[in-house]
């Protein structure tokens, strides 16, 4: 018989063993939601670092698309960083950029966290710059019978007219220029940074004139890190072997002239003081806005192989006290002085004439000059003027390359008989094509990037080249250039009646571009009826013939044939190209998303 006692006992065990179990089942539930937690909080951590990794991939591929050499930089894969690894993969769209960037994070608690991160680029740049309508280099403008320029020109060379030529604005032919520099020293072995925000803000480089001569051009070799603020070149006085916070001359270092590949590029002095033999000066480059990752890189020799100067740098060359730490090399330079007398001759002019001589022309308002006769001016004479600056082509040969390799990069053609044959309805570029390009008769043609062709280009009769729609209000070029002979190709010939169009938003041209340099024949021959377009002749003639209407013309010399015309556009003064001068890629504001 149980006792009570033993009862009682009972229960309460019975009791305690479903406590128990209550407790262990709550337990379990409560470990199961603390691991569960503790699980989905390393799982939310790693996937955060999986985005923060990814946008260390995007950090990574703006920072390669903006070096020199950034066209070939397609994206990488397996990429370590810190806890995790990232892809990229690098899109074109139209005239835009894709990144995708996938971050990889491995997780010891939670399956491994991936997560994509997508931008999209755009371009930032000025642009490059067509101020006038015509813009020729030493070989000068010649003007035959009835020739017309509708705009102004500005010629390092003479500008010489004939019967009724007309050019209805300002005429600026530049002061004489040597033929080779003063001083220099091209050598370039290291790197300086110029316009980092790291204190390397100003570079300056002394020199001692050669000669007792006016200055007008300072050559430096220099390429750039993504899209810099444009710098000011000074022409300084010593103090006691420091650049003096004098100036005496300075001109602009466009951004949109530096290629991301070095290159000499020419800085016109606004005025051109007279500098004097066996006295020290400095070349200083001011950089108003230091930036980390958009900033100069001047080439410099590190053996100091230029005996009678130095480089050094500083935070701020404009500050009070500046203090210049030495860079331990000579950076790369040229400087120009000024020689011979440059003519204005036998022309109508609609406005004011700049020139050192003036002979048998009429000037409908004002004229500046040294020398004048056989002349009519129209408003006031200005005898004893100083002769004009030189002013640097507004397409320099670091930025050609740059287009030129943008068009590589988007693959070769190797046309087995030397020449490439486009007809019908196609498309082109980007591309680089190693031999001739021949456009057929009556083919239209959709420009979709750069063309680089490594030989002459032949444009025939009734043929179109329409750049694309998707270029929007962008530009971009096709190139003749022949680098192991420039003497022998890189001709462009453009038959009749040929429209090379933009791609319809205003704004939009496609610039021809010729590097041919042989002095006899023509760089560049425009026919009959050819419309549209900006013609560049980096080196040599480009020669206009009848009936063509154009829209600028920048060369070393032109030729306007009887009855040729030029028409300056407006739109023309700031061009944005898609490649080349478009400058350094950038971030688009609200392109941020993560891919699901």
């Amino acid at each position: 018989m149980i006792s009570e006692k033993q009862h009682t006992s009972g229960q309460v065990l019975i009791f305690s063993l479903i406590f128990m179990l209550i407790v262990l089942a709550l337990s379990g539930v409560l470990i199961a939601t603390t691991f569960s937690y503790a699980r989905n909080g390393a799982l939310a951590y790693a996937q955060e670092r999986a985005i923060q990794i990814a946008e260390g991939g995007i950090d990574k591929a703006l920072y390669q698309l903006n070096q020199s050499g950034g066209a070939s930089y397609t994206g990488e894969a397996d990429t370590t960083l810190g806890d995790g690894e990232f892809t990229v993969m690098i899109s074109d769209v139209g005239q835009k950029r894709i990144i995708e960037s996938t971050g990889y994070v491995p997780n010891n608690i939670s399956p491994a966290a991936q997560r994509t991160v997508r931008v999209e680029l755009s371009k930032t740049s000025s642009g490059v710059s067509f101020i006038y309508g015509v813009q020729v280099g030493y070989g000068g403008l010649v003007m035959n019978n009835n020739a017309a320029i509708t705009g102004s020109v500005y010629s390092n060379g003479n500008i010489t007219g004939a019967q009724n030529t007309q050019l209805t604005g300002d005429a600026w032919v530049a002061g004489g220029l040597a033929s080779s520099p003063d001083q220099q020293q091209p050598v370039q072995t290291a790197d300086q940074n110029i316009g980092d925000v790291a204190a390397e803000t100003d570079g300056a480089q002394s020199f001692v004139a050669g000669t007792t001569q006016t200055i007008s051009v300072v050559s430096i070799y220099v390429r750039r890190v993504g899209s810099p603020s444009n710098a000011t070149v000074h022409i300084v006085t010593d103090n006691a072997d420091n650049p003096s916070g004098t100036s005496i001359a300075q001109g602009t270092l466009n951004s949109g002239s530096v290629g991301t590949t070095y290159g000499w590029i020419d800085v016109s002095l606004t005025t051109n003081p007279q500098l004097m033999s066996g006295q020290k000066y400095w070349i200083v480059i001011d950089v108003p806005s230091p930036r980390a990752t958009r900033y100069y890189v001047w080439g410099k020799h590190t053996n100091s192989g230029y005996g009678n100067g130095v480089g050094k740098y500083v935070d701020d060359w404009s500050a009070a006290a500046p203090a210049w730490s030495d860079a331990n090399g000579d950076f790369a330079f040229k400087t120009w002085m000024g020689n011979g007398i440059t003519k204005i001759v036998s022309m109508s002019i609609g406005a004011d004439a700049h020139a050192n001589t003036i002979e048998s022309s009429t000037i409908s308002r004002d004229a500046y000059y040294q020398t004048i006769s056989g002349s009519t001016v129209g408003g006031t004479s200005n005898p004893g003027s100083a002769d004009p600056p030189v002013i640097a082509p507004p397409v320099s040969d670091a930025v050609i390359a740059d287009f030129e390799a943008a068009a590589e990069a988007g693959g070769v053609i190797t046309p087995p008989t030397g020449t490439y044959t486009i007809s019908g309805i196609a498309d082109l570029g980007p591309v680089k094509i190693e031999g001739n390009l021949d456009i057929a008769l009556g083919a239209i043609i959709t420009l979709k990037g750069p063309v680089w062709v490594e030989g002459d280009i032949t444009l025939n009769n009734n043929c179109q080249l329409n750049l694309d729609s998707a270029f929007g209000s962008d530009s971009t070029m096709i190139v003749a250039d022949y680098k192991a002979d420039p003497f022998s190709k890189g001709i462009i010939s453009i038959t009749n009646n040929a429209q090379i169009n933009g791609s319809g938003t205003a704004g939009s041209y496609i610039m021809v571009l010729s590097t041919y340099a042989n002095p006899i024949g023509n760089a560049i021959d425009v026919n009959n009826n050819t419309q549209g377009a900006i013609f560049y002749s980096s080196a040599g003639n480009i020669n206009v013939n009848n009936n063509v209407a154009l829209k600028e013309v920048i060369g070393y010399k032109l030729t306007l044939a009887n009855n040729a015309s030029v028409t300056y556009e407006s739109g023309l003064s700031n061009v944005n190209f898609s490649t080349g001068p478009g400058g350094g890629w950038t971030l688009k504001r609200g392109s941020w998303v993560v891919v699901p």
